[in-house]
């Protein structure tokens, strides 16, 4: 269960370790973070940010080092840095 207000979520990613989750919600142009206690457990899912784009965000992922986080919308691929 999440509740941040997602309201039609698209896409799903993980920091490499498990400890950070974001899901891409395309209706508000939206992605939103969660911070995970227990690595890749999501019942200890807890919400840490919303965050909002020029796009719709159909889809979400994460690079295998963790440092960019790239979302895709509408003829359009949007890179952003994490910061770890």
């Amino acid at each position: 269960t999440v509740s941040a207000g997602e309201s039609y979520l698209v896409g799903v990613a993980f920091k490499p370790d498990g400890t950070k989750m974001f899901l891409a919600d395309i209706t508000g142009k939206e992605f939103y973070q969660y911070s995970l206690s227990t690595a890749w457990d999501l019942s200890t899912a807890l919400y840490v940010k919303k965050y909002t784009s020029n796009s719709s965000v159909y889809d979400i992922f994460i690079t295998d080092d963790g440092h960019y986080l790239y979302h895709s919308g509408f003829n359009v691929c949007i890179q952003y840095t994490m910061i770890l």
